[in-house]
């Protein structure tokens, strides 16, 4: 059955980003991270977007884990009157919308986001509205992410910082006393993190965490080859899909999906990490992620107009 989107699910795509790829030029030194309180912020309503300070300067910062790279706007450097500098040769950023190639960065000494201080910072400036993201705005990405433990609380939408395994412990037992964490390992193809999930008993894929996605993904070839979902619609860039019973970590998920024609890695988006309160561990490679109470369901339904597909399609996912 083919259901219409044509005007929510343009707007989605053209949003969402993936990681950005460096090469060339010399490599810019790790940042440290320094977490000094336990502050909390709140995310934003569809997308991982928290308030932050870069050098005492007001930013927006998208936590997003499927960038390799933390990155800035060009425009907002400017705008900002830091001190840009060039490189002798360029580097390579490839994004959704295409491939960006820039000398220019910036450097800063402290960004501060939720009580965590990280630096000093090169980050090399892009045009991200022209690639498909958002402007004005700081991309983290997991060049530092990977150094961090973040717990994210669907319910509340708070997001916090912690410093230590046992405070990562702490806060889990604090925050969901009653609750199990279950642990998804992360498994890193460069500086990218993947998890398995499958469509119920079947075999696995590897998915991309990626919090800085507005939008599930598959390919083609995932939809076909874990036979995922039915299609509701189809078009040049590949259309949509309902993906059906997918397994993550504890949860069955029901999902309206993007379905790219491209290379792009298979990808859960923040439509439905946010569903999902859970801790993002990169320093121990793990995703914990709260599971539901005995007896609670143990099913989320995530994208555009999922209830309505579900609807048209005479499905009710928890009686299956």
């Amino acid at each position: 059955m083919g259901l219409r989107r044509t005007t929510a699910r343009p707007l989605l795509l053209m949003l969402l980003v993936v990681s950005a790829a460096a090469a060339g030029g010399c490599a810019a030194p790790v940042p440290e991270v320094e977490v000094s309180s336990d502050a909390v912020a709140q995310l934003g309503q569809i997308m991982a977007l928290l308030p932050a300070s870069l050098d005492g300067r007001e930013v927006d910062l998208i936590v997003d884990t499927g960038a390799e790279l933390t990155l800035m706007d060009a425009e907002l450097a400017s705008e900002l009157g830091l001190d840009v500098r060039s490189r002798w040769f360029p580097r390579r950023f490839q994004f959704i919308d295409g491939t960006q190639y820039s000398r220019r960065y910036v450097r800063v000494e402290r960004l501060e986001i939720a009580g965590t201080a990280v630096g000093p910072l090169e980050l090399p400036l892009t045009d991200l509205e022209a690639a498909g993201g958002p402007a004005r705005s700081v991309i983290l990405g997991c060049d530092v992410l990977r150094q961090c433990r973040i717990l994210f609380d669907a319910g509340s939408r708070d997001v916090r910082f912690l410093a230590s395994p046992e405070e990562a412990q702490l806060a889990l037992r604090d925050l969901r006393p009653t609750r199990t964490f279950a642990p998804l390992e992360l498994s890193w193809k460069g500086m990218r993190p993947f998890v398995e999930v499958a469509r119920g008993a079947g075999p696995t894929a590897s998915f991309l965490v990626d919090t800085g996605a507005l939008q599930t993904f598959v390919s083609e070839e995932t939809l076909r080859a874990l036979d995922l979902g039915r299609r509701l619609d189809k078009d040049a860039d590949g259309g949509t899909a309902l993906v059906e019973d997918l397994s993550i970590g504890p949860w069955r998920a029901w999902l309206v999906v993007s379905v790219d024609a491209s290379s792009r890695a298979d990808a859960l988006g923040f439509d439905v990490l946010r569903h999902l309160t859970f801790l993002w561990d990169g320093p121990g490679d793990k995703l914990w992620i709260a599971a539901p109470l005995p007896g609670e369901p143990d099913t989320l339904t995530a994208g555009v107009m999922i209830h309505e597909v579900l609807r048209e399609l005479g499905v009710d996912p928890e009686a299956r």
